[in-house]
C-alpha cells in the first residue's frame, strides 16, 4: 500500500472516530491533532506510524455545531420577522392592517351585543336608542333590585323614553322578558346555569371563527394581487411570508379576545 493510500485511510478512520465522538457528546468547539514537539522528528519503521507523523506535521481542524431542538428532536422553525417597510413596497400595508383590525373590532362588537350574561351589570349597560342618540340604561333610569331575581327600572325621570327602553329590553340578546307598570319596568333575571354559560362560550368560538376566516380572506386577497405582478419569484415568496405572518398575528389577537370572553362567560 502506498504512503498516500495509508494517509487517506488514516484520515478516514480519524473522521469516523470524530463523527462517533460528536454523536455521543453534545457539543464541542474544535478538535485539533497535537503537532509534533518542535525540533523532534518522529521516526518509525511502521508505515502507519510515519503516516500519522505526517498528519501531525500538517494538522487540520474539524468544526461541529449543535442546533437547539424542540422536544422530540425536531428543529424549531421560527416565524418570519414582520417588516412592514419591505412589505409596503409591494402592497398597501396600512389598508390591509386596517381591514384586519376592523375584523377584530366587529368581533368585539358582536360579543358585546350578542353574548352577555343576564345580570344586573349587563342590564345597566344596555344601549337605548332615542331620537337618534344612544344612552346607557343607567343614565336615564334608576335601577334597583327586588329580591334576588328581579331588577326594577324606574323611568320616572324620563317617562317619554319608557317605550324605547321596553323595546330595547325585549330585543336584546339577553332574551329578557320585561313587564311594565306605568313608568316602572320589572325584569326577571333567572339564575345563570352552567349549561347556559357553555352555550354562550360555544357561540363565542363560532363568532371567532367568522373573524378568523375574514382575516384569512384579507390575507388571500393581498397575496392574489401579488401573483400577477412583475416581481421576481424570490420577492413574491418573501412578500407572501410577510403577509401570512401579519395575518397570523391578527388571528392570534382575535383568539385572545375570544378566550377572554369565554373566561368571562364561564365565570373564571
Amino acid at each position: 500500500m502506498s504512503s498516500l493510500a495509508i494517509v487517506l485511510c488514516v484520515q478516514r478512520t480519524f473522521f469516523q472516530s470524530c463523527r462517533h465522538l460528536s454523536s455521543s457528546k453534545r457539543a464541542f468547539g474544535s478538535l485539533r491533532l497535537p503537532p509534533t514537539v518542535s525540533g523532534t522528528h518522529f521516526r518509525s519503521n511502521s508505515p502507519l506510524d510515519n503516516s500519522i507523523a505526517a498528519i501531525q506535521r500538517h494538522p487540520f481542524v474539524i468544526f461541529h455545531r449543535d442546533y437547539a431542538s424542540k422536544k422530540g428532536g425536531k428543529k424549531s422553525k421560527g416565524s418570519p420577522q414582520i417588516n412592514t417597510n419591505i412589505l409596503s413596497e409591494f402592497i398597501n400595508v396600512d389598508e390591509m392592517t386596517q381591514e384586519m383590525a376592523s375584523a377584530i373590532d366587529v368581533l368585539k362588537s358582536e360579543y358585546a351585543k350578542s353574548l352577555s350574561l343576564r345580570s344586573a351589570g349587563s342590564v345597566e349597560s344596555i344601549k337605548v336608542k332615542f331620537e337618534g342618540k344612544e344612552y346607557e340604561l343607567q343614565q336615564i333610569a334608576k335601577l334597583s333590585r327586588k329580591g334576588q331575581q328581579t331588577i326594577v327600572v324606574d323611568m320616572l325621570s324620563f317617562p317619554q323614553m319608557t317605550k324605547a327602553v321596553m323595546d330595547t329590553l325585549k330585543t336584546s340578546a339577553m332574551n329578557l322578558n320585561p313587564q311594565q307598570e306605568g313608568t316602572t319596568i320589572f325584569i326577571p333575571i333567572p339564575k345563570v346555569t352552567k349549561e347556559h354559560r357553555e352555550i354562550l362560550a360555544k357561540k363565542a368560538k363560532a363568532l371567532f371563527i367568522v373573524c378568523r376566516d375574514s382575516i384569512k380572506r384579507i390575507q388571500e386577497n393581498n397575496i392574489r394581487e401579488l401573483r400577477d405582478s412583475p416581481m421576481a419569484d424570490s420577492e413574491k415568496q418573501s412578500a407572501y411570508k410577510q403577509i401570512k405572518a401579519l395575518a397570523d398575528k391578527y388571528v392570534a389577537d382575535s383568539e385572545a379576545v375570544m378566550k377572554g370572553k369565554q373566561d368571562e362567560l364561564m365565570g373564571k
